[in-house]
């Protein structure tokens, strides 16, 4: 599904089918949305996609990442401040909640938000008013919020770290994006939709072609980094593979985690397993540096790799790099 305003979605499983028709009702109201869900599973995408069905797509479309600020800039981006609020408030700055009047704010790892921020928010939520950092006037605002959280907020309200009245409040329709391993069928579009994406970004001419071994790589992965996985990887290969085609050893995808064989009581073993994939494929760059005397060229070429993929594999494994004179290509 490719939309205009915001990122793509894709949706070939039964259950992101599921999630989407969900979603497409929601925007006929101002009901708060709580997106739960795995890191890198697309919560961003959908909170951008609910605001681009709604009647407040023309409005603005803000977000703001609970948990990259600290506590007290946070409160200053998310509710303002007035000027002389506190050291460094030269001017009075409206926070993202007034700035976001009559559209949509995003409140993405809302679970990191502190106590003393959950109490705020929840005000705002309330009262439908927000009052900024040293201010002592209400402002009423008109706002839709979305939430996201790769935490468990029922579990982190029976153990006291957030409010059960602020989870109340978000939690007006919850959609759970369900992990990458749960839709594999969706890691193929996923992959061609990053792969041309990462052309226009880098300025490249061509895009180039998956191998049929690369798409079974990618397939055979579990993805505990989810999309936000695929699209790392698929970026790396535009950059390490040489020629149209991206083959296995362009992804830097060593020891991949295999769904079939991440059964209950298979963890452990699944993980020694990669462990020891890795250290086989170290072993292997090695061996082939040492057979053609360090000539990288020479040595991408046995391993089926772009030597540039090989360098990267050099600075990943920690190995020693050819010294001139040793016969480096």
């Amino acid at each position: 599904l490719r939309t205009q305003g915001a990122p793509e979605v894709v949706l070939l499983s039964p259950a992101m089918l599921q999630v989407h028709a969900r979603l497409e009702q929601a925007p006929r109201g101002t009901i708060t949305v709580l997106l739960p869900g795995e890191v890198g599973v697309g919560k961003e995408v959908f909170a951008a996609r609910l605001h681009e069905l709604s009647p407040r797509a023309k409005k603005p479309y803000l977000k703001l990442n609970c948990a990259a600020l600290t506590e007290s800039l946070a409160e200053s981006e998310l509710f303002g401040h007035v000027k002389g609020a506190f050291t460094g408030a030269t001017a009075t700055h409206a926070g993202l909640i007034e700035a976001a009047d009559k559209g949509t704010l995003f409140l993405d790892e809302v679970g990191e938000l502190a106590p003393t921020m959950q109490a705020r928010l929840l005000r705002v939520l309330e009262a439908r008013c927000v009052r900024p950092v040293g201010g002592t006037q209400e402002k009423p605002v008109d706002v839709r919020f979305v939430a996201a959280t790769n935490r468990d907020l029922k579990a982190e309200c029976a153990a006291g770290r957030f409010r059960p009245d602020l989870y109340s409040r978000l939690n007006g329709i919850s959609l759970t994006i369900p992990p990458l391993r749960e839709r594999p069928e969706e890691i193929d579009a996923l992959a061609q939709l990053f792969l041309e994406r990462a052309v226009v970004e880098n300025g490249l001419s061509t895009v180039p072609t998956l191998s049929p071994e690369a798409r079974a790589l990618l397939r055979r992965c579990e993805w505990p980094d989810n999309v936000r996985g695929v699209r790392n990887a698929i970026d790396r290969a535009v950059l390490l593979c040489d020629g149209a085609t991206i083959t296995p050893g362009d992804l830097l995808l060593d020891a991949p985690t295999v769904a079939d064989d991440a059964e209950p009581g298979a963890t452990a073993s699944a993980r020694g397993r990669a462990c020891a994939e890795d250290r086989h494929a170290r072993d292997g760059v090695l061996a082939a540096l040492a057979r053609y005397l360090w000539n990288q060229s020479e040595a991408a070429r046995q391993l089926g790799m772009s030597r540039k993929a090989l360098i990267a594999r050099i600075e990943k494994y920690d190995l020693p790099r050819p010294r001139k004179g040793r016969g480096e290509g």
